[in-house]
């Protein structure tokens, strides 16, 4: 799926903002999509049942979780894969 040219210059701004600036759009765009986003029903139902098996299996011991760096590198594969798809 190729970035359309408005994707492209906002990226290229945004690779200007420092870390904390990044964060914050980051933090914004989640956001924004959370608040545009309309709720399928039982949505909502859903994902607490969801959060609250996840927090059982942490505070049980069942689940571990996986270190920050692990995941920073999943994430950069992902989006590395993504890129040479839409190229």
């Amino acid at each position: 799926m190729a970035s359309s040219e408005r994707v492209q210059r906002a990226l290229v701004a945004a690779a200007s903002l420092s870390l904390e600036e990044r964060e914050e759009l980051i933090t914004e765009l989640i956001l924004g999509l959370e608040r545009d986003r309309e709720s399928e029903p039982g949505y909502d139902e859903a994902w607490s049942a969801e959060l609250r098996r996840r927090v059982d299996g942490v505070v049980s011991g069942k689940s571990k979780g996986v270190l920050w760096p692990q995941v920073r590198r999943e994430i950069e594969a992902r989006l590395a894969e993504r890129r040479r798809e839409s190229a």
